[in-house]
């Protein structure tokens, strides 16, 4: 198994992106995914990163096997 840990806009080492939407970061890891050539994976969010997690799930359903939402809540 491999993890792959996304550094998204604005934290990390990455430099920010003016406007950003929660669905726009959702974009960002699927820009991921397909780079990476992913046919399906597990989607772990934490606080924020949760509902980024369910927008990208929401959008792109058949490449999630599994969604879990850290400290975050799906309502």
């Amino acid at each position: 198994m491999v993890s792959i840990c996304i550094d998204m806009p604005g934290a990390g080492k990455s430099g920010a992106i003016s406007g950003l939407t929660v669905e726009g970061m959702a974009q960002v890891i699927r820009a991921v995914v397909e780079e990476l050539h992913l046919p399906g994976f597990v989607l772990t969010g934490h606080s924020m990163g949760g509902y980024v997690a369910l927008a990208y799930a929401e959008k792109w359903p058949e490449s999630v096997h599994a969604l879990c939402m850290f400290h975050s809540q799906p309502y």
